[in-house]
């Protein structure tokens, strides 16, 4: 694990609590806790990992996934991945979902208290 250094974020003012680290999510996640809110934007923890991504969320923790318009992609693969990421997140029992048809196209998915 490595702290970033790079970037206006690494050099900017921030509360000490905020730390900035440069690695593989899907490396990560298992590790570092639990959040209140998760802003799924890349790749690894939304097309790959989205388990991972969910079980990150504290209870009643907030999951915010954009980039869920498929028909803003060209490519089929990405069109197929952006569909599986809606429907786990549309199926999943621990999740309650809004989407907002705007931008990009957004998922909120907010979690269930744990153990129901």
């Amino acid at each position: 694990m490595a702290r970033g250094d790079s970037g206006c974020a690494a050099h900017g003012n921030r509360p000490p609590w905020v730390q900035l680290l440069t690695a593989d999510i899907e490396s990560l996640l298992p590790d570092l806790g639990s959040f209140a809110l998760v802003i799924a934007d890349a790749e690894g923890g939304k097309w790959t990992g989205l388990d991972l991504t969910i079980n990150s969320l504290d209870a009643c923790g907030v999951l915010v996934v954009d980039d869920m318009d498929a028909s803003q992609y060209d490519d089929a693969d990405e069109r197929r991945a952006v569909a599986n990421v809606r429907k786990l997140l549309q199926s999943d029992d621990r999740l309650v979902v809004a989407e907002i048809e705007a931008s990009s196209g957004i998922i909120i998915g907010t979690r269930k208290s744990i153990g129901t």
